[in-house]
């Protein structure tokens, strides 16, 4: 059977840009909207009470290496070719940079590997599965409860972190299935034969299904059996040269800081290692840099003068757990309004008093 990129035919119809909606809503702060979903996701998809280790790792490779290259460099080209007339510069920019890719012969890739998951179930079915939702539906999600986001938009934001708009998954879940497929989000062009395409192209077996074995881009990673999980590969890492790291690390302390602290959460970052066990150390490495009011709120973890207070079903919504530590002048009157699973929803402000606390 057939393995390739497969460009959906638009049928005549929408004609779709280098500005996509969903990639667009993250290309900002792209690192920070990273780690933020990645880990949101990873923790909604938990198992037991096994805390979740999430690695960032990133790498090179030859270009040869990627999967479909020449197909996909092929629809890079006719893409460039096709939005050549338009007068403003930013879609041929996008290209020539992928091409430019091409050109060095070697690709830089990030690695987003989480283990102690579900991974992504129901690769074998047609539709509100998983794998389908993220592979396949658009504004879909089936998050409920206590997870995270709604919408399933935090999806692009893998894309908004590749020069070429395009991400591999691998999954090996709890059932045994073992799939991986590749997704590229560019703009319409022409095919070989004429007809144009939503931009929208999927690498693997014919009719769009994925290719029904594990995938690794990593020379140096391979899972284990029964080591379920998700491994996303970002190709053409546009932040490779950046600071990266730092930025990655900074986001996750501020939105996973409880996660940490209830040894939910694992993350490796290359060589750093973000847990319980090390939030002492690195609270203090990066107390100038850490956005927010991170800081004041471990604190109030660690603090024995920190008062706790608990509702077992506050205005109906459940069990609630407050915590509250008074101190100097500066403190500013903030609260942290955390999910269950230890992710930050947001800081609540603008809290009227004359009670300094955190």
């Amino acid at each position: 059977m057939a393995i390739n990129w497969s460009f959906i035919s638009n049928q005549n119809g929408e004609i779709k840009g280098i500005n996509d909606s969903g990639v667009a809503t993250f290309r900002g702060t792209p690192l920070k909207s990273l780690a933020r979903e990645i880990c949101q996701n990873s923790l909604d998809a938990f198992v037991d009470d096994t805390p979740v280790v999430v690695e960032f790792h990133s790498f090179e490779i030859p270009i040869e290496n990627v999967p479909g290259y020449e197909e996909l460099k092929d629809a890079f080209v006719r893409s460039k070719q096709y939005w050549s007339s338009q007068t403003t510069s930013q879609t041929r920019d996008f290209f020539d940079s992928a091409l430019k890719e091409y050109e060095k012969g070697t690709i830089s890739v990030l690695r987003i590997s989480d283990f102690n998951t579900k991974g992504l179930r129901g690769s074998r079915e047609p539709k509100d599965t998983d794998w389908t939702n993220l592979t396949k539906s658009s504004g879909v999600s089936d998050k409920h409860g206590t997870a995270g986001g709604s919408y399933g938009i935090g999806k692009y934001a893998t894309f908004a972190c590749s020069k070429f708009s395009t991400v591999f998954y691998s999954t090996y879940d709890i059932n045994n299935e073992q799939a991986c497929q590749g997704i590229s989000r560019i703009v319409t062009f022409e095919r070989a034969e004429g007809e144009s395409t939503t931009g929208l192209g999927f690498y693997g077996e014919e009719k769009n299904k994925p290719i029904y074995e594990q995938m690794s881009l990593d020379p140096n990673f391979s899972r284990k059996l029964e080591q379920y999980g998700t491994d996303i590969y970002i190709l053409a890492f546009a932040q490779a040269q950046a600071d990266w790291k730092r930025e990655i690390i900074l986001s996750i302390l501020d939105s996973f800081l409880i996660a940490f602290w209830k040894n939910k959460l694992t993350v490796i970052v290359d060589d750093v290692e973000i847990s319980k066990k090390t939030l002492s150390a690195l609270m203090e490495e990066y107390k100038e840099s850490v956005d927010g009011h991170v800081c004041s709120y471990y604190k109030v973890l660690t603090s024995e003068e920190t008062k706790w207070v608990e509702e077992e079903n506050f205005y109906g919504l459940g069990l609630i757990k407050f915590g509250v530590l008074l101190m100097d002048d500066e403190a500013s009157r903030r609260v942290a309004m955390v999910r269950k699973t230890g992710m930050k929803i947001k800081d609540q402000g603008s809290i009227s008093g004359y009670i300094p606390f955190m």
